[in-house]
């Protein structure tokens, strides 16, 4: 099997949930697959080589070609994200459309998809598979701001959507919202994201840490990551045994109990953080399967999370608990609760409950899914 995968971007050149599935993704198709293309791209910054991807990766097949792109620069008008995604797929379409043929399938992520459906009936295409991942401008909004990215975004994602042979589906409340879109369901694909069994740690190794309940929250100062909900429930928290430690592009503030360590890139550097805490909290108001948790019960923590997109899937009353998105009511006392409780038994089911999460598990089911819907239509 041949794949042409596109993507706008991978760790550890550009950080974000989805990149980060790109690249846990793509590593683990490498062995079930006889050649994989990934297309990437950048954002105001060199481009990567080959070998510095592949050496990053520590893959050093020659399965694995690797092409890399800058993304498009534009104005700053609204809707100048959409402009810049649109011209990069067209992009990405002009270096691929002579090698088209000899690839089994497109999968492509994001918008990166979209030109290549808005040509698909004058090409012979492969079968386009397209993942936009949380579908966040068809959830639920909040504020003017996020009104307005949502009501931008739709008209392109519905077309790469509509437009495309499979859409995937990372699983619980999507699969609902992509059926109400109008997608039919013989088109969905579910695909959860996952962890790459390097994150795992061992399960003799999960143990209480000590009094303090010590909770983390990773991601970006964005209000639908719901970190300005989380400091406000948490400095009106009055116990001294919690302590919230966080990582990303954060500004810093004078909170008690509160540690902000800045962006971290560096795996380990995010693992030693993880170990150190018993709870990872998810606020946002709209995910799809979010990363962050999915590591964070690799390494034996407890979760806090809203109820959006696919987070049941990895959150129950074994391994912690699920909140209204933006009802600090239910995050305070979810907050609360977890700081009673001896967490020895949820972090323990989070890393049970991870297993069924493992990326060369998930690629191998993907491929074998995908494999029998293209047979049954052809």
């Amino acid at each position: 099997m041949r794949i042409l995968f596109l993507t706008d971007g991978i760790t550890p050149f550009v950080m974000g949930g989805m990149q980060r599935h790109s690249e846990n993704l793509c590593k683990a198709l490498m062995p079930l697959v006889n050649h994989l293309t990934v297309a990437h791209c950048v954002y105001n910054q060199k481009i990567p080589a080959e070998w510095e991807v592949k050496e990053k990766w520590k893959i050093q097949s020659e399965k694995l070609k690797i092409l890399g792109f800058l993304f498009p620069q534009g104005d700053s008008y609204p809707g100048h994200y959409i402009r810049c995604s649109k011209h990069y797929s067209k992009l990405l379409f002009e270096k691929f459309k002579t090698d088209l043929g000899e690839y089994d399938f497109i999968y492509a992520q994001g918008f990166t998809s979209y030109y290549f459906v808005k040509v698909k009936d004058k090409y012979s295409l492969p079968p386009l598979i397209s993942n936009l991942h949380g579908l966040n401008m068809f959830q639920k909004t909040f504020g003017i701001r996020n009104w307005l990215e949502s009501v931008l975004l739709k008209p392109i994602a519905k077309e790469c959507l509509m437009g495309s042979d499979y859409v995937v589906s990372l699983g619980g409340k999507l699969s609902d919202l992509l059926i109400n879109l109008g997608i039919p369901k013989e088109k969905i694909l579910i695909a959860p994201n996952g962890v790459d069994a390097s994150w795992l740690i061992d399960k003799d190794q999960i143990k209480a840490l000590d009094e303090v309940t010590h909770f983390v929250f990773i991601g970006r100062d964005d209000k639908v990551k719901g970190l300005s909900n989380l400091l406000n429930v948490f400095t009106n928290i009055s116990s001294k045994n919690i302590k919230l430690t966080i990582i990303g592009p954060v500004s810093e503030q004078p909170l008690d109990h509160v540690e902000f360590l800045g962006e971290i890139k560096n795996k380990e550097d995010i693992i030693a953080v993880l170990d150190s805490s018993d709870i990872v909290l998810c606020p946002s108001f709209s995910e799809g399967m979010p990363t962050v948790v999915l590591e964070a019960m690799s390494r034996g923590l407890a979760v806090i999370a809203s109820d959006v997109g696919a987070t049941s899937e990895l959150v129950d009353s074994q391994n912690g608990w699920l909140f209204k998105p933006g009802n600090n009511l239910e995050l305070r006392q979810a907050i609360l609760d977890a700081s009673t409780k001896d967490l020895i038994q949820f972090k323990r089911a989070s890393r049970e409950k991870i297993e069924d999460f493992i990326f060369a598990r998930l690629a191998s089911d993907f491929l074998n899914i995908l494999a029998f819907r293209i047979d049954s239509k052809s």
